[in-house]
């Protein structure tokens, strides 16, 4: 198993999930806006400790996304290395939404991606309507490559998942 990441940009640190992250696991996975685009869970407990056995397995990279020392969201990659590729997700916590702290946290572990695990391309997958994680998209430098039609399926509904894509040569984004 390879080193944990520890990434910081100011106040803003990610770093494997702990167990006192439970309870800010906890509001995150009973947040409407979270459930809305994640779909229900069971207990953070689960599902702190499936994220961790997927960590073990080599196939998920959780971090949680800390602000000051303080849980604010969680970010993982689902690692896919028959396709040289990560899939990246991401919520934040009600108060810790519209700073820039998403945006921050996706560049951050993309960058690692690239550096550190040597990436070929990271995917984000998002709902259509999920506004705000598409503005994280845009600003962090993902291509949008069009719209998998009634390809995602959540607690037994169809939905559109739009496509964006990173390449490590791909230019920068805007600060």
């Amino acid at each position: 198993m390879r080193a944990a990441p520890d990434l910081r940009d100011g106040e803003l640190r990610l770093r494997l999930l702990a167990e006192g992250d439970v309870d800010g696991i906890e509001r995150g996975i009973r947040d409407p806006d979270v459930v809305r685009w994640f779909g229900p869970r069971g207990t953070a407990l689960d599902v702190f400790e499936q994220k961790l056995r997927e960590w073990r397995e080599g196939t998920i990279v959780p971090l949680a996304v800390l602000e000051d020392g303080s849980f604010a969201g969680h970010i993982f990659l689902e690692l896919l290395p028959e396709q040289d590729a990560a899939l990246i997700s991401y919520w934040l916590l009600p108060d810790a939404r519209g700073r820039g702290l998403a945006t921050r946290a996706v560049r951050m572990l993309t960058q690692w991606a690239f550096d550190v695990l040597g990436t070929a391309r990271i995917e984000l997958w998002l709902e259509r309507g999920n506004d705000a994680s598409r503005r994280v998209a845009d600003r962090s430098g993902f291509t949008y490559e069009g719209t998998l039609r009634s390809a995602g399926l959540r607690d037994g509904r169809r939905f559109d998942k739009q496509m964006f894509s990173l390449l490590p040569g791909d230019p920068p984004p805007p600060r």
